[in-house]
């Protein structure tokens, strides 16, 4: 093999494959590698007439094609000059000579930087037939003149006036090379060359006539046979494109590129074939995506619609996703990266703001499905962080600071109402630290002071109907010295342990302070401890006061029974059992009242319950 023919990228002859043994989608690869080696070769054909023609000087000149004699800059061969077709006084570039003199530098200089155009057909009586280049370059074999061709755009599927496409021409005269290229790129096998008649024929009947003795020629009718079955694998996958006149098929193969150069350059507009199958119709420049352009997916729904720069998605653009979702805005490689706006299947705006590496980040605003607001704030790499104002499934309002999508910080937590639950801190979205909780139903305060993984923990202020306890808590519980104060005054203090006082409080000190301010029920208390029995079977009696109340959990959650034994109020042990006490209800401690009783060595209150039991047990 020659310098010459390895720098145009000559190939050997090609084993056809089976038709019925061939793993289609191999062939397609293969197709693929073979027009690459074709692009490839073309480079190493330029390559070496740049070097042929070192020694010579360039044909200069200015102007805009096509007009009357316009001199253009281009690499030529000796003679120095250009082929015209004179059309009365006007001239034009002969690019159909050119193709036939195989000058693929000065066919590509032509297209590229004088924009002939590349749909021109020969309108000559005696040699034009209404061909155009395509038709001249298969029809001589030069497959670097057709991919320069098919690779601009030109219809693989023009006819002449005989209504011949290019592929008549390349299979009729055994140039396999030609023929797969224009296979490639989307060639139809089953087009006749007499639409409107009954005598028509395909390219493989009009190339048999010459494929009697002629090997070459029957291995291209093998290869269209091929196509056709490659086209039957991908069909459906691939629809068809209309330009308003004719139809151009989209390439066999993905990965190719169909749109204006600069020599070896994609460069301009132009149309790039996916691997995935889908395939993007915009601007080019130096080989990648640059200036505006249309992403379609391989059924044809436009997947991205913006602009683009070096081959990534960078600018303003709108992008249609499979869930039936949309993002507008702005993009920086290939990624939401600005402002933007991204909508819901059912085209509801979700979220507002802006992105970086196409994630939330910054300021925005997220939305529900239904519209309703969600998250107001601030975002950091996708979640939510920073200052903000979440609203729940159930109305209820966070607002404050943010961590990951939980609060984290100081926060204030308000009911669907606007009733104000919460205002403190918070850690990894738990109450943590200092902070003040309320009731929901009332607004009143419920606790103030120090919080641990949402439990009360540490120094604070438990409020209840019947008063407040100030003092230590632990998990959730009043746990340590503290100071419970009832509500008409009177004041308790001692150690709680798991949320209880260790020794019931002497709710005799009631009887100092009135009863004005106080929950009504802890009247019976007060009377039980100093030992009052009259008063307690009055309480009792006009339905004042119940045997099965209890006290505050602080408070020991004890019954009347469980202080009439601490205290060894024997008569209102008595009267509390008339008046059906439960002798098995525990307190706080878990407690029964007889176990007070022994515990404080109440004897004669022991007698009584165990007395009681006796006759329960009758």
């Amino acid at each position: 093999m020659s310098m010459l023919d390895r720098a145009m990228g000559s190939h050997k002859e090609e084993h056809v494959p089976n038709v019925q043994t061939m793993n289609c989608a191999e062939e397609l690869e293969k197709l693929s590698h073979f027009v690459d080696k074709i692009r490839k070769g073309l480079e190493g054909r330029f390559a070496w007439e740049k070097y042929e023609n070192r020694d010579r000087h360039d044909y200069i000149g200015t102007g805009i094609y096509p007009r009357v004699a316009v001199p253009i800059v281009i690499r030529g061969r000796p003679p120095h000059y250009i082929p015209v077709i004179k059309t009365g006084t006007r001239e034009m570039i002969d690019t159909f000579q050119i193709v036939r003199e195989k000058r693929v530098d000065a066919l590509a200089h032509l297209y590229d930087l004088i924009h002939a155009p590349i749909s021109q057909r020969d309108g000559r009586k005696m040699q034009g037939h209404g061909r155009t280049c395509l038709h001249v370059a298969c029809a001589i074999g030069d497959e670097h003149a057709a991919y320069i061709l098919v690779a601009r755009g030109a219809n693989p599927n023009s006819r002449d006036c005989f209504g011949r496409t290019p592929l008549f021409l390349a299979a009729r005269h055994g140039h396999l090379n030609c023929v797969k290229l224009l296979l490639a790129y989307g060639s139809l096998v089953n087009l006749i060359d007499d639409p409107l008649g009954k005598n028509g024929k395909t390219a493989v009947m009009f190339a048999s006539e010459e494929a009697t003795d002629n090997d070459r020629v029957k291995r291209c009718i093998d290869w269209i046979n091929v196509a056709a079955e490659l086209r039957d694998f991908v069909f459906g996958k691939r629809p068809v494109e209309e330009d308003g006149k004719t139809a151009q098929i989209r390439p066999l193969i993905s990965g190719c590129y169909v749109g204006e150069h600069k020599i070896h350059q994609y460069h301009g507009d132009g149309i790039l074939y996916l691997p995935n199958g889908g395939y993007l119709d915009g601007q080019f420049e130096d080989h990648m995506a640059c200036g505006h352009g249309i992403l379609y997916r391989e059924d044809g729904s436009v997947q991205y619609d913006g602009t683009w720069m070096d081959g990534l998605r960078s600018g303003i653009g709108t992008e249609n996703h499979l869930n039936g979702g949309k993002y507008i805005g702005e993009w920086l490689e290939d990624k939401f990266h600005g402002s933007g706006k991204s909508f819901s299947k059912a085209r509801n705006l979700i979220y507002e703001g802006t992105f970086r590496d196409g994630k939330r980040h910054g300021t925005g605003t997220l939305y529900k499905k239904d519209g309703t607001l969600e998250y107001d704030g601030s975002f950091s790499l996708g979640k939510m962080t920073g200052r903000g104002k979440r609203v729940g499934n159930d109305g209820s309002v966070v607002e404050g600071y943010f961590l990951d999508g939980r609060p984290h910080g100081p926060v204030s937590c308000k009911s669907s109402r606007g009733a104000l639950l919460y205002d403190g801190h918070c850690v990894d979205g738990k109450r943590h630290g200092s902070g003040k909780s309320f009731r929901e139903m009332d607004n009143k305060p419920l606790y103030f002071g120090e919080w641990q993984n949402d439990k009360y923990h540490g120094e604070g202020v438990l409020f209840s109907g019947e008063g407040q306890w100030e003092g230590s808590f632990s998990e959730g519980k009043a746990h340590g010295l503290g100071t419970f104060t009832f509500s008409n005054g009177a004041t308790y203090a001692g150690e709680c342990r798991d949320g209880c006082f260790v020794n019931i409080p002497k709710f005799d000190l009631l009887l100092q302070h009135g009863f004005q301010r106080l929950v009504r029920q802890y009247e019976l208390f007060a009377q039980v401890a100093a030992g009052n029995v009259k008063r307690v079977e009055s309480l009792l009696t006009d339905g004042t006061c119940k045997v099965s109340q209890r006290t505050a959990v602080v408070l020991g959650h004890s019954t009347p029974l469980h202080i009439a034994c601490y205290h060894g109020a024997a008569s209102c042990v008595r009267a509390l059992l008339r008046f059906g006490a439960s002798i098995d209800s525990r307190d706080g401690h878990g407690l029964l009242p007889e176990d007070i009783a022994i515990l404080n060595k109440n004897d004669l209150c022991v007698e009584h319950i165990l007395l009681c039991r006796k006759l329960v047990k009758l």
